[in-house]
């Protein structure tokens, strides 16, 4: 490995100083689009219809629950094991690798397209947010979902440390989206033309994406070996499918509470209601998104902590950022529920869309809830204990899809809101729960005094436990065995 390329990965020393460092590229980076967002929504809301705009967030919303209900979440494979691979230098098994993790991508982006297909084609007349729009189109969009295969390339820059580089791309779909949005109300294009322009944007973002996975390769030494062989599903190592198919049910779960409640909402009360709940989502999603970036970047450190036997200071570390994302929330909560409803009509041009502030209140209130038990999941992960976060994800989910309908029927989509906040209320609980003896020194820990090897921190992210894998404490037969230097063995 490079000399460049091993400073990138994190270390050893000053956990607390990249922390703060990624952290703040990668929130920026993310409240910085949610700004742009609001603004791009605010140029699709004033030149649209309500049931247009209606229209054009429910089409988007199903390209993304498709797309993130069958396609994997490849990147934590390409950490997991790429990362052991390159600590035990042996890049052929790196380079095999990423070639199955792009070919995973692939394949599922292809299924969840024709999976996409099928189901709008069958049921687009049930569907009021539909009815303005000819079923050609819809399924035109709907190829956005092939485009969809990036989280090789993620996992690619993930693995290397490119923050920055991560951060200045996650702008890139917002800014297009604006711009975009600007360019179709000067020509009057109406609801085709931001679909066009929303189309635009994904697949520009998407394949950006990709070229800076490429390049990235590239600048490492590694693109050649990758490159040297065809696509396969071959598992690079004994198990990779295990773990890919809890991480993408993992990630399916985790799509029922975000992109799910907006289809639902659409479902249930039509073009209107989505426009209203896309707006609301809009402003929660400014603390989400950051409470997701958190959690990629805290991923690798506690990741860290664990490989180094250090697993004790998990508690504090997690403790620490989840008070804070509370904090962070309640305070956005009772601020805009004061602001809100003018800022929105103000800001969106349209009064109909103050009504959106009470459901932003709703899911800003879940989401700092959420953010609240956020750090647990990366902890689990680099603590060896990938199915607790599966489990806490299934039941907040089982509640939100329980309480849906009764409370929308309730109280309109308002009641979208309120089923929201119940669902995270049923993770937090289940994860807590989950959280009360968990062994948090995990299963990659050294010695005190040890040597420990940058470059197989992340090979301890989510690996079992020895109790897991076999049912015994300190089996010697593990799958998942860490390299000799991240156990201390010389």
């Amino acid at each position: 490995m490079s000399a460049g390329r091993a400073e990138r990965l994190p270390g050893s020393t000053g956990m607390g100083r990249r922390v703060r460092r990624n952290t703040g590229l990668m929130v920026g980076a993310k409240i910085g689009g949610g700004v742009l967002s609001l603004g791009a929504l605010a140029v699709a809301t004033r030149a649209l219809t309500p049931a247009e705009f209606g229209t054009l967030v429910f089409v988007h919303a199903l390209v993304l629950v498709f797309t993130e209900a069958v396609t994997f979440e490849s990147w934590l494979t390409v950490v997991r094991f790429g990362a052991e691979a390159k600590a035990a230098k042996d890049d052929e098994r790196y380079a095999r690798t990423v070639r199955f993790c792009a070919t995973l991508d692939a394949v599922a982006a292809a299924a969840a397209f024709s999976l996409a297909v099928l189901v709008c084609s069958l049921s687009v007349e049930a569907s009021g947010a539909l009815s303005v729009l000819p079923l050609p189109v819809l399924l035109s969009y709907l190829t956005l979902i092939l485009f969809k295969q990036t989280s090789a390339s993620l996992g690619v820059l993930r693995l290397s440390g490119r923050f920055a580089v991560l951060a200045a791309q996650s702008v890139v779909i917002s800014t297009l989206r604006l711009v975009g949005g600007l360019v179709v109300l000067f020509l009057g294009g109406g609801l085709i033309g931001f679909l066009c322009a929303w189309y635009a944007a994904s697949l520009t973002s998407y394949l950006i994406l990709m070229v800076l996975g490429w390049r990235a390769l590239g600048e490492d030494g590694d693109r050649a070996l990758v490159f040297s062989g065809g696509p396969t599903l071959k598992a690079p190592a004994e198990g990779v499918w295990k773990f890919a198919w809890l991480t993408n049910l993992d990630a399916s779960l985790g799509s029922g509470t975000t992109q799910l409640p907006l289809v639902l909402t659409g479902i249930a009360g039509g073009a209107h209601a989505s426009a209203l709940f896309k707006v609301g989502q809009e402003v929660a999603s400014i603390l989400s998104k950051s409470t997701k970036a958190i959690d990629r970047v805290i991923y690798p450190e506690l990741a860290t902590l664990t490989a180094r036997g250090e697993g004790g200071r998990v508690v504090g570390v997690v403790l620490r950022t989840g008070a804070a994302l509370l904090a962070f929330g309640g305070a956005l909560s009772l601020a805009f529920g004061i602001a809100g409803p003018p800022l929105l009509a103000g800001l969106l041009g349209r009064p109909i869309y103050a009504e959106a502030a009470t459901i932003s209140v709703l899911l800003l209130l879940a989401a700092a809830l959420g953010g609240a038990v956020a750090p647990l999941f990366p902890a689990f992960y680099a603590t060896g204990h990938p199915g607790k976060p599966l489990i806490a994800r299934a039941a907040g989910l089982v509640t939100l899809l329980a309480a849906f309908f009764p409370l929308t029927g309730r109280f309109g989509v308002e009641g979208a809101g309120l089923a929201l906040l119940a669902s995270s209320l049923a993770t937090v609980a289940v994860a807590v729960l989950l959280a009360r003896g968990h062994a948090w020194q995990g299963a990659g820990g050294q010695a005190a005094g040890q040597t420990f090897d940058k470059a197989s921190f992340a090979a301890a992210a989510t690996s079992p436990t020895e109790a897991e894998r076999s049912g015994t404490p300190g089996h010697p037969t593990s799958r998942f065995s860490l390299p000799a230097k991240a156990r201390g063995v010389s």
